[in-house]
């Protein structure tokens, strides 16, 4: 069996940097607002 998996983290990369992004717009969130935030952001991927 043959895993699809990418030799590169590009993808990821690039998720991850939206989060940041995101995360930065909304800096005076609370630590439980940004883990809200990051978990919901983490299940639409």
């Amino acid at each position: 069996m043959r895993l699809k998996v990418h030799n590169t983290i590009n993808s990821i990369d690039g998720h991850l940097t939206d989060l940041k992004n995101k995360l930065r717009c909304h800096n005076g969130l609370s630590f439980h607002r940004k883990k809200t935030f990051v978990d919901g952001f983490l299940k639409r991927y």
